[in-house]
């Protein structure tokens, strides 16, 4: 649907968690950079 509340503090989808972890362990949050994987 179109339509979308608002809410004071973002609220994340259970399921898309841990990809987010996985894509945040990537990137230096620093400089915003991609880590040179090991």
């Amino acid at each position: 649907h179109f339509g979308y509340i608002e809410f004071p503090t973002p609220i994340f989808h259970p399921h898309h968690v841990s990809e987010m972890k996985r894509i945040l362990s990537k990137i230096c949050l620093n400089c915003l950079s991609i880590k040179k994987q090991k």
